[in-house]
């Protein structure tokens, strides 16, 4: 599945131009799992287009540079596998499911498993030093939002991975959290419902960081 968010985001660099986008301009935002891919995407497109050997192990040939991507948004992410696994258990996505969705292998022992879950969660990846040098400098900007009764992911899911990203010192990262909203309001219910004043907090910090990493207000990044 991050091959296919590589593909879409290939597709819309070089198509974006002939809809009126601007392919210098090109931002990342995911929800929930679309969240946990796209960073995955973030951080693999990265260490592909540092490290020949890692993308050849990988198997992908990464076809744009990962400052193409002016920031990355996450909402309401899942984004250690292992930590929130018991959780994702006792929500009815049994480890067999979770196993399988993630590809593990049949048979695999709790070891491998554990081995291969940490590749694919972006938080463990930080912790265990998995990037190799150099390729920090070459993530987007990063901007993690949750909100604060989510119980499908509870939001220390983005409040973990931003204290690992900054110990990093990845260039630019941030955390939104939202007081009394759950995993769906910002995406759903809110904007269905609308606000009183007539603003949208997700969208107004969203649009707060596509104004301010566009290309041309931000040029070192390019």
């Amino acid at each position: 599945m991050v091959e296919d968010v590589f593909h879409g985001l290939d597709w819309v660099q070089s198509n974006i131009g002939a809809y009126g986008g601007d392919p210098e301009n090109i931002f990342l935002l995911g929800q929930s799992a679309g969240a946990h891919l796209g960073m995955l995407s973030v951080l693999v497109n990265a260490v592909c287009y540092r490290n020949l050997k890692a993308s050849k192990e990988l198997n992908f040939v990464p076809n744009f540079k990962p400052s193409k991507i002016r920031a990355f948004v996450g909402i309401s992410g899942p984004y250690d596998m292992i930590k929130f696994g018991p959780h994702f258990h006792e929500r009815g996505l049994g480890p067999e499911i979770l196993n399988s969705v993630f590809g593990c292998r049949s048979g695999a022992s709790d070891k491998e498993i554990n081995e291969h879950l940490q590749c694919l969660s972006p938080t463990k990846i930080f912790q265990s030093n998995l990037l190799p040098p150099g390729t920090v400098e070459l993530i987007p900007p990063l901007i993690f939002c949750h909100g604060k009764v989510d119980k499908t992911v509870s939001y220390t899911s983005s409040e973990d991975l931003y204290a690992v990203c900054r110990d990093a010192k990845c260039k630019f990262v941030d955390l939104k959290l939202y007081d009394g909203k759950s995993h769906t309001d910002p995406i759903i219910e809110d904007p269905m419902l609308g606000n009183i004043d007539g603003r949208d907090k997700l969208i107004d910090d969203i649009m707060a960081a596509v104004q301010f990493f566009e290309v041309n207000q931000s040029p070192e990044l390019t």
